[in-house]
């Protein structure tokens, strides 16, 4: 659907994670798709969570489009995966992410992070940090191949933190 999804089987070798069959997955700012394709591949059922069209077809009992805005969006239970490629601001993205973990929407994370012109390590370094605090654990920060103006983060839920989903 787009090259952004070889941007999450890049991920996914490097980390030596991702989701896999039986998973439930988040994918947030979803379209076109790409991401949410090569989770699909590998057996997952996604959630795709983004007001803009998506170019996939996917099977409805493994795939849902929810035509929501990401930085509004709560699951329902707590889910294996969140993915997130979204086209937004560093410090905005890392304190959706931050309050995933918080309140144990997703086990396991990886996500692009857009980073701006200037500033670039320091803003990482803020992200980082913001994801840390939210309860994101063993977190990878890299510049992978098929990534531009971006760095690759994955991590984990702390085990702390890991408990049934608050309310939204």
């Amino acid at each position: 659907v787009s090259r952004s999804g070889l941007k999450l089987e890049e991920a996914i070798r490097w980390c030596g994670d991702g989701p896999g069959k039986g998973d439930l997955v988040a994918d947030l700012g979803a379209a076109p798709g790409g991401w949410s394709q090569v989770a699909l591949a590998r057996g997952a059922t996604v959630l795709a969570v983004d007001l803009a069209r998506l170019k996939i077809d996917a099977p409805p009992k493994r795939f849902a489009h929810l035509e929501e805005n990401a930085f509004r969006y709560a699951p329902k239970e707590t889910l294996d995966w969140v993915l997130c490629d979204m086209a937004s601001r560093p410090l905005e993205v890392a304190q959706l992410l931050a309050k995933w973990a918080r309140r144990s929407w997703a086990r396991q994370l990886i996500a692009n992070i857009k980073l701006p012109m200037k500033k670039k390590a320091e803003i990482l370094r803020q992200v980082l940090a913001t994801l840390e605090d939210g309860g994101w654990e063993g977190l990878k920060a890299r510049q992978l191949y098929h990534d531009r103006d971006e760095v690759t983060v994955y991590g984990w839920l702390s085990a702390q933190r890991a408990r049934p989903p608050a309310p939204a």
